[in-house]
């Protein structure tokens, strides 16, 4: 049996605006669950709120920012270059994936239960870019005309040849810096982690030469991965 409503309540929510904004972005931004969420707004702001009341204020909220939304991914969508990320998000107790798409005016964020390459895929609904920015994760490739891999990556790499002295991929990283062009396409994705054209370590390397040579070839980043420079088609193939 449900009671009716005081004949003295106005219809609707008692919370207005500023406590609905205030909700959402202590939930959104700052990570406050729920329950944690009724002891901030009661020791912070004297205010008695149920975790049912929060879970209809956020309801609303979507709602009201459901066409805005649409309106940043139409946008990002008809910028001739995207740039990707994702990490890792803990939705209901288990892991999901925070996207991110943007472009130079606006960012698009997108939470999904895979990290795999159907989410770009979903978001862009048949458009091709004609330049994508993002690191090596598969899922993150071959969705414009070309790609250009993230420079903290590369900066990383270089650092990696000077430390190591790894004269191979330090004349490949050099010979991008010089303008080399050969306009081929990042790598297709095979059951190979990577493309590695560095030797195995031999038998007789020992020590951290051995270490060093491994690395190489197994590492995430290769000496023989194709990597593409602030040029659009600039990359290190040889």
């Amino acid at each position: 049996m449900t009671a009716s409503t005081p004949a003295d309540m106005p219809e609707g929510t008692p919370f207005g605006p500023g406590i609905a904004s205030m909700i959402a972005y202590l939930h959104g931004c700052q990570m406050i669950g729920f329950k944690r969420l009724t002891e901030v707004c009661q020791g912070l702001f004297g205010l008695t709120i149920s975790q049912g009341a929060i879970a209809n204020v956020l309801a609303r909220v979507g709602e009201a920012i459901a066409a805005p939304a649409e309106r940043i991914a139409a946008q990002v969508r008809a910028s001739e270059v995207i740039a990707s990320d994702e990490t890792s998000a803990r939705v209901k107790g288990k892991t999901w994936w925070q996207w991110t798409f943007g472009c130079a005016t606006a960012v698009y964020h997108v939470i999904a239960p895979t990290r795999g390459k159907c989410v770009p895929t979903d978001f862009l609904a048949g458009v091709k870019p004609k330049m994508w920015l993002s690191d090596r994760l598969p899922a993150q490739l071959r969705h414009a005309e070309e790609h250009q891999f993230c420079l903290a990556h590369l900066i990383r790499d270089a650092q990696y040849a000077i430390d190591h002295g790894d004269t191979n991929l330090r004349a490949r990283l050099q010979g991008a810096a010089q303008g080399r062009v050969c306009g081929r396409p990042p790598p297709a994705r095979s059951r190979r982690r990577h493309h590695c054209r560095a030797s195995p370590p031999s038998r007789k390397a020992t020590g951290a030469v051995a270490r060093t040579q491994a690395d190489r070839c197994r590492g995430p980043q290769a000496a023989g991965t194709r990597y593409t420079s602030t040029a659009a088609t600039s990359c290190l193939c040889s």
